[in-house]
């Protein structure tokens, strides 16, 4: 059974575990399995056991390690769904709106290249996340050149000003 497992060399949970029972079991009912006789058999037999163990210690390792990239990627997935769904909501009244929009989407796609330094990170997801993320960049950026084309885009500032116009007679200021 040991010997089978151990030139099986199967890298699975379920394989290394079998092997540390087997080996703990054989090192417990063979209890002469020490003596000189035995050339050190129980020596390799612990350092099988010993290799088995540290080798689930990895796979936990990497388990967390690949259970935390996916958690990661979910939700960047998530948050690059609401953040496309807000600016699908957007009436774009003003520059600001715009400004806004490309600052969010330019945000994202820095998130997603901070997700790229990540292990077992799914490189193929963050490309295509990333694509779908310049096509909306290019989109916003298309409109925006549009409606700052248009002579009434700035109409909302220049609303602004001339209150602030009419309003600066009547403050006083500070005799120096």
């Amino acid at each position: 059974g040991i010997s089978r497992a151990v030139g099986q060399q199967t890298p699975t949970r379920a394989a290394y575990d079998a092997l540390i029972r087997q080996s703990t079991r054989c090192l417990d009912a063979y209890f002469w399995l020490g003596d000189a006789e035995t050339d050190g058999l129980a020596d390799a037999l612990r350092q099988i056991l010993d290799s088995a163990r540290a080798t689930l210690d990895e796979f936990e390792k990497v388990e967390t390690i690949r259970r935390d990239t996916a958690q990661a990627l979910g939700q960047a997935e998530q948050k690059q769904h609401e953040l496309v769904n807000a600016i699908a909501a957007i009436l774009w009244k003003s520059p600001s709106d715009f400004v806004d929009a490309l600052a969010q989407v330019r945000a994202q796609r820095g998130a997603l290249q901070g997700l790229r330094e990540l292990r077992y990170i799914d490189l193929a997801r963050i490309d295509a996340m990333d694509a779908a993320l310049s096509e909306e960049d290019a989109r916003i950026s298309e409109r925006a050149v549009a409606f700052l084309a248009d002579e009434h885009a700035f109409d909302a500032q220049r609303q602004d000003l001339a209150r602030i116009e009419q309003a600066l007679p009547s403050t006083e200021t500070a005799e120096g």
